[in-house]
């Protein structure tokens, strides 16, 4: 399990931290139509209250081109490290055997504060009042009583074993991990937990404050990495900071920056977004909030010479990063970047969240807009639409869920953009055709394309050898037009199916057109 998590500054740290930098996604190439032949599409909106439908006005649909080669960010050869962090021995473990919980409406009624998915069909909710569990039928809300540190909580990951880790904030600062069965409590003097990550090796990462930057679980064992580990050096130019008078003391001193983002790639490599002051001019007193990229091997901390607040690691081993002027990404040695919207004149990606889907598709919050970017191609609904502020997830159905400052937003699968469906090129289509699916084999999800040469009644459904029917894909009139949907593995009750072959099977006006397709778990 590969966990990634954000997190907002801290209220209480410095009241610079809090301010935002608003972003607007100008669109520049828009077609004329949003998905072509969507029906407008439904949402479930979750509040403490219970729950209400609402229905999305229709996108607005972007070409962003092909992301263009950048130079890699150069490593600032005078903060490597190779401190391998300092082992803890007074670290206080409590456990509670009793799992509590008790059954609620909906969310407990308190800012959201972060949201995560196990593998079991649940999402988790961490508010500032509790934490609340839906499966999928009935929400439950665990509490301080139930065995967490405390009610007020940072931050949540899940992880491979659907283990779930909560980081809580002042005055109870901790982590706590719940099993389903017990709750156990991590605390010792630093540890912060605003942001918290797991490794594919289960290591569970997680940042400090004060003393040290980030803490390591492997299991067994608390470590923790300071600046010297890092090799950060204060007394370098690069690293000049400002004190903030008005820093509240009860932190301790964070002149020299604190741990904004984690994540860890599937190779082990920890990265992370360091957020700190610079001192632009030393006789003005000019600050300015500057962030920088690290990253960890096991054995060696680098720092890079790129501004970057926020990573994601997704399924091809590719790192996403918002990074200074647009949407960053490292795949192996190649450094590429989302740096415009459409051609001609632009302004520069603001992406303040985002996440993956089973297909590979990036969901994001870019300034005034949150959507999808598939490949070349941006659909986004208005920032009125959702109001959303934290990082989305996906949960195992497929369905979206959006934190957003009007509640919980829930995107069912069978509503979501399947893939942008718009005409693939001017004027009406030649044919009705069914693609090859692509990938093929394929073991997470694969790309099913096709094409009416007139409005029809489509249904494109998925079955087994047996001829039995494993799920529907498409159902529905659609125009003309060339459409592309995908398919991740699992039948129409959520579940994964074996490997195999499977028939994808498309009718429409009559017509009938079939492909095998091999999955490979």
């Amino acid at each position: 399990m590969l966990g990634v998590c954000n997190s907002s500054s801290p209220i209480g740290l410095r009241p610079k931290l809090v301010r935002s930098v608003r972003g607007c996604l100008v669109l520049l190439v828009l077609l004329s139509v949003g998905l072509a032949g969507q029906e407008t599409r439904q949402v479930t909106l979750y509040t403490p209250k219970g729950s209400q439908q609402r229905l999305l006005s229709m996108p607005l649909v972007v070409d962003v081109g092909l992301p263009r080669p950048m130079e890699a960010p150069v490593i600032v050869s005078a903060v490597v490290g190779t401190g391998t962090g300092t082992r803890l021995t007074d670290v206080e473990v409590v456990v509670s055997d009793s799992a509590g919980g008790h059954a609620t409406t909906s969310y407990a009624d308190g800012v959201i504060s972060d949201l995560a998915a196990d593998a079991s069909g649940n999402v988790w909710v961490g508010t500032w009042a509790g934490l609340s569990r839906f499966d999928g039928q009935q929400w439950t809300t665990f509490t301080q009583a139930d065995g967490l540190a405390a009610n007020r909580i940072h931050s949540l990951t899940v992880d491979g074993q659907d283990q779930v880790w909560v980081g809580t904030a002042w005055p109870a600062l901790a982590l706590t991990r719940f099993d389903d069965q017990r709750w156990t409590r991590y605390r010792f003097e630093g540890l912060w937990g605003n942001v918290v990550a797991v490794a594919p090796n289960g290591d569970v990462w997680c940042t400090g404050y004060g003393d040290f930057l980030l803490a390591r679980f492997d299991g067994q064992t608390w470590w923790t990495y300071d600046h010297a580990d890092m090799g950060i050096v204060d007394s370098e130019p690069w690293w000049s900071y400002a004190v903030n008078p008005l820093f509240d003391p009860v932190w301790g001193t964070f002149d020299d920056g604190y741990i904004n983002n984690i994540a860890v790639d599937r190779s082990g490599t920890l990265w992370a977004t360091l957020e700190f002051w610079k001192l632009l001019d030393s006789g003005k007193g000019t600050e300015v909030r500057w962030f920088s990229l690290l990253s960890f091997n096991g054995t060696q901390w680098m720092v890079y010479d790129q501004p970057v607040f926020l990573i994601l690691e997704e399924r091809q081993g590719r790192v996403w990063m918002s990074c200074a002027g647009g949407l960053c990404v490292k795949d192996g040695s190649d450094w590429k970047r989302y740096d415009k919207v459409g051609t001609g004149d632009y302004t520069r990606w603001h992406v303040y969240s985002m996440t993956e889907d089973a297909v590979g598709r990036l969901w994001i919050r870019e300034g005034n807009y949150f959507g999808v970017l598939e490949g070349t191609t941006w659909t986004g609904f208005p920032y009125e639409e959702f109001r959303a502020f934290r990082t989305p997830v996906i949960d195992s159905r497929g369905d979206l869920w959006i934190v957003s400052r009007d509640g919980l937003y829930r995107w069912h699968q069978s509503d979501l953009p399947t893939a942008i469906e718009s005409s693939s090129m001017p004027g009406a289509p030649r044919s009705f055709h069914l693609a090859q699916n692509y990938p093929n084999p394929f073991n997470h999800a694969t790309h099913i394309g096709f094409t009416l040469q007139q409005s029809s009644s489509v249904t494109l459904q998925v079955f087994n050898t047996h001829g039995q029917l494993v799920a529907t894909l498409v159902e529905g009139t659609r125009p003309a037009g060339t459409y592309q949907t995908a398919w991740d593995g699992r039948d129409a009750q959520g579940q994964a199916v074996s490997s195999g072959v499977y028939i994808v099977r498309l009718d429409a006006g009559g017509q009938q057109a079939s492909r095998k397709m091999l999955l490979m778990q």
